[in-house]
């Protein structure tokens, strides 16, 4: 069950209310700060791990600039 108020949203879970930030698009960098397991793949062009974040930080000052909210 999620209630809305202004700017946040304020879910109830087993723990309680929980509150989390609202925006249009939520980017997840992937395999970012993963050090061993699921690290990605890997070519001639670098490693997957290394470009996840490259590619959603650009993604997201893109979506910024068109006055999309990201989180």
């Amino acid at each position: 069950m999620t209630y809305r108020f202004v700017k946040y949203n304020y879910k109830v879970g087993v723990n309680g209310f929980s509150k989390y930030e609202r925006a249009e698009v939520y980017i997840q960098a992937g395999h970012e700060g993963r050090v061993k397991g699921s690290t990605g793949t890997s070519s001639v062009y670098g490693k997957e791990i290394e470009w996840t974040p490259i590619v959603a930080d650009e993604a997201t000052r893109i979506l910024e600039e068109t006055g999309i909210t990201v989180i």
